[in-house]
């Protein structure tokens, strides 16, 4: 992600990925000429830097021993994912575990049919939330 500032008559700021130094100075224009700003000279200053990215991680919560973002690898699975959060809490329901993902519908697991060997254990993607649900006495 490139951040771009941009200095007198103009103070502000934007994040942008994949834009030239031209499509970045168009921009600036077009909102000078939105606000009906006029500058006394020609004169930007484009200050352009590299954000550091987050690194990949999954979501753990609800019922588990150590909810929170765990590191996203290669082939992680939800077991897995469970694993690293330490295992379910005492009141966790393990046939009801969610996994929410962008632009999809919850995906609900029953984690004994995957310890079973009955269900495979489903691959996660970076940014999936796993909501482990409260036993319902």
């Amino acid at each position: 992600m490139v951040i771009l500032a941009v200095m007198a008559p103009l103070a502000t700021s934007c994040s942008t990925t994949q834009s030239t130094v031209a499509d970045l100075e168009a921009r600036i224009d077009a909102l000078e000429a939105k606000l009906n700003l006029v500058s006394p000279t020609d004169d930007k200053v484009i200050e352009i830097g590299q954000v550091p990215e987050r690194p990949p991680i999954v979501y753990v919560t609800g019922q588990i021993a150590s909810p929170g973002p765990y590191a996203y690898t290669q082939q992680l699975t939800l077991r897995r994912a469970i694993a690293q959060a330490r295992g379910f809490g005492d009141f966790a329901n393990p046939r009801k575990v969610r996994i929410l993902r962008r632009d999809s519908d919850p995906i609900v697991y029953d984690i004994t049919s995957i310890d079973e060997g009955e269900l495979e254990d489903p691959e996660l993607y970076v940014d999936d939330i796993i909501v482990v649900p409260r036993k319902i006495l």
